[in-house]
């Protein structure tokens, strides 16, 4: 494999950095919401409208999205895939976390 050029390279050890933190801090966001719906008496749980259960799933898209945005933005389609390349581990785990996520949120949802 071709080495990546090192802008992209840093560009690429910037995001993926971040990235996970960034999930992370959502992820305990939405299990915090879960964890407190689910101690709520059956009528205040229900009074919790659904725009704000879907609050964390909805912003760990957006997160990751923008995050994506900036890497294909930045350095381009070509060298978008070598960084993801190099950057597997953080990138497997930012995916892992993502979806983590939003089966949190469908279970926020089911409460």
């Amino acid at each position: 494999m071709n080495p990546v050029p090192l802008r992209a390279e840093a560009i690429g050890l910037i995001l993926f950095s971040f990235l996970p933190v960034a999930l992370l801090l959502v992820g305990g966001f939405a299990v915090w919401e879960w964890w407190y719906l689910d101690r709520l008496p059956a009528g205040e749980a229900a009074a919790y409208g659904t725009a704000e259960r879907l609050t964390p799933g909805v912003l760990a898209v957006v997160v990751f999205s923008l995050w994506m945005g900036g890497l294909l933005a930045s350095v381009g389609w070509t060298l978008a895939l070598r960084v993801i390349a190099r950057y597997r581990w953080p990138f497997g785990t930012s995916c892992a976390l993502l979806l983590g996520i939003l089966w949190v949120t469908r279970q926020t949802l089911a409460l």
